[in-house]
Parts: structure tokens; C-alpha cells; sequence
């Protein structure tokens, strides 16, 4: 009798096991992307075109013309379009906008103090000797400057307010509340009827906190990864990861993006020039870059951003190798 009942048991957990990896082999295979064609962009940031370089507007006519990428975030860094106190420079912004413009390229730009790329505050130098309290009327004041001076601009389709505002765990930057973002949020809605972008991280937040704050939330997708503890390692997250969390704080399938995929190499101090040749390729080669993407559309999200193109036309132009900048090009066909 107690070996028939062991073996019942042992028939049952075999079951269980069964029907378990099953269910795991399912959500990673299940495609949750909608029936409509997905976005494909990119991200572009003049600084890091800079930083790497390139000649920034050379690097940016290409992305649009030779990638021929139609949608594109780009970033109005603090530090670069107000240097000086009270004297703005948006020469470069208003130069982006135009070009895109002229190829029917749409655009979201993101503004605050906290926007796309290390050391992500990209503070001016006037402000580090202001009280918090004055930093915060100076910052809402500049985002009020940028919006009225774009708001007219016809490629511009959505405005970003911060970038990932509340990963304090990444990034050199003081910390931000929840109701002085809703306080920039609200302003820039103020001024303008476009949407507003949030944006998270992907892997290290539940959302709760972001989620329901813009018309449109955006996420980043990162594979692989690394930790000063154990090294570079990979997530296991399934695309249902995305989703579901994205369903569990009340956002709809189309209003969420995948602000920020994963398609240069992730550098532990956010520099990718200290990383030689052999070891970029190793951690991000065209095959990657095409399986985040494939894995990224299966999460559902109505619009994809590649993030790295500035280091593709590094390696096309300074090194001598396009097997990443032409293996790109169908994806914005």
C-alpha cells in the first residue's frame, strides 16, 4: 500500500514538473506583439556622438537618411541649452527637429534635468552653487522655455519629462519626488497638447510608481547586464514579464514602449570607449542585437527604440566595421 501511495505521489510531482516547464516554455515563446506593425526608432544623443568622436550632425543625417530610421527620441540636455544662466543655445535641437522634419521623421524629445545617457543628470555648471529649492525653479522655468519653443515644431510628436526619474540606484544625480515630476508633468502638459513619456527601468522597478503618471510609459530592455559583484550575467525574464506588469498597473498594450533596447554594450562605468574592440564585439554583435529585438516585439509594445546607434557609426566609421550599422538597416524598413 505505501509503495503504490509513493509512487502515486512520485507520478503526480512528475505531472506537476511537467506541466510547469511547460508553462515556463510557454511564456517565453508567446508572442504578445500586436496585429499592427510595431515602431521601430532609435535613440540619438549628440553628447555621446560627441564622446565617441564622431562629427554629431554627420552621425545624425545618416541615422535618418542612410538607416532611414521615421522615428527618433532626442535629448535637450540641460547643460547644453542653457550653459549659462539665463542664455539659452537651441541651435542644435532646432536643427535635429528641422532635418526630421524635412524627411518626415517623428520625434519625441526628452527634457528635465534627468535625460537618456551616463552620467544621466547633465547639470550646468551655474546651478551646483544654488539651493535644491532655487535648482527646482530654474528647472521648471528651463522645461517651460523648451516646451514654448518647440511646440510649434510639426515633427515633434511627444514630449519625455525625465528619464527614469526614480532609479536612484543609476546615474549621478539627487533625487527627485513624486509630486515635483507630477509638477513638471502637469507644466508641460500646460503649455502643450502633446502626449507625455515616462519612462522606467525595465528590470529594476514594479511600475506602480510611474505607471499611470504620462499618456504614454516607456521602459528599458536590457539582456545583459553587469554587476560588480558577480560579473556580467543575463536576465531570464520572459517577454510575459513585460507585459503582465504592464497589464497589473493598468496600462493599455498600445500606450507602452520600449523606450530604451539594449544594442551596444553594457560598460560598468557607463564609458564605452574603455572597453577595446574584441571585448565590444563580444558583448553585442549584429545576431544580439536582432535576437533583443525579436524578443522586444514580443512583449507587446506598441514602439521600439534601439539604443546605440551613435556607437553602430562609431564602428562603421572609426574602425572600419558596418556588420552592425547594415545589418540594422531592415529594421527600419
Amino acid at each position: 500500500m505505501k509503495l503504490k501511495f509513493k509512487s502515486s505521489v512520485l507520478v503526480l510531482l512528475i505531472i506537476f514538473v511537467i506541466l510547469f516547464a511547460s508553462f515556463i516554455i510557454m511564456l517565453f515563446l508567446r508572442d504578445f506583439s500586436l496585429d499592427n506593425e510595431q515602431k521601430v526608432g532609435v535613440t540619438f544623443s549628440k553628447s555621446y556622438a560627441e564622446y565617441l568622436g564622431l562629427d554629431w550632425q554627420e552621425a545624425y543625417l545618416a541615422t535618418i537618411d542612410d538607416l532611414q530610421v521615421k522615428n527618433i527620441r532626442i535629448v535637450a540636455q540641460w547643460d547644453e541649452i542653457e550653459p549659462k544662466f539665463n542664455e539659452y543655445y537651441f541651435w542644435d535641437i532646432t536643427w535635429m527637429l528641422d532635418r526630421a522634419y524635412e524627411r518626415n521623421v517623428d520625434v519625441i524629445l526628452a527634457i528635465g534635468r534627468r535625460t537618456p545617457r551616463w552620467p544621466e543628470c547633465h547639470d550646468p555648471e551655474w546651478i551646483k552653487e544654488l539651493a535644491p529649492e532655487k535648482v527646482r525653479q530654474e528647472q521648471l522655468l528651463m522645461i517651460k522655455d523648451v516646451v514654448n519653443k518647440y511646440k510649434d515644431k510639426t515633427a515633434l510628436k511627444m514630449w519625455q519629462v525625465e528619464n527614469e526619474p526614480f532609479l536612484d540606484s543609476f546615474g549621478e544625480c539627487e533625487p527627485i519626488s513624486l509630486n515635483f515630476l507630477k509638477e513638471e508633468i502637469s507644466l508641460v502638459k500646460s503649455l502643450d497638447s502633446r502626449p507625455v513619456l515616462i519612462t522606467d527601468s525595465g528590470e529594476l522597478s514594479t511600475w506602480i510608481k510611474t505607471g499611470q503618471l504620462g499618456d504614454k510609459f516607456g521602459h528599458t530592455l536590457y539582456r545583459e547586464v553587469y554587476n560588480k559583484y558577480i560579473g556580467y550575467f543575463k536576465h531570464v525574464y520572459p517577454p510575459a514579464y513585460y507585459y503582465f506588469k504592464g497589464r497589473l498597473v493598468g496600462l493599455k498594450q498600445r500606450d507602452v514602449i520600449v523606450a530604451e533596447l539594449q544594442a551596444e554594450p553594457w560598460v560598468p562605468d557607463g564609458y564605452t570607449l574603455q572597453l577595446d574592440y574584441e571585448k565590444m564585439k563580444q558583448l553585442m554583435s549584429p545576431e544580439k542585437i536582432e535576437s533583443n529585438l525579436d524578443y522586444a516585439k514580443r512583449t507587446g509594445a506598441s514602439e521600439i527604440y534601439l539604443w546605440g546607434v551613435e556607437w553602430w557609426y562609431w564602428m562603421k566609421t572609426e574602425v572600419d566595421d558596418d556588420s552592425l550599422w547594415n545589418s540594422a538597416k531592415p529594421y527600419f524598413e
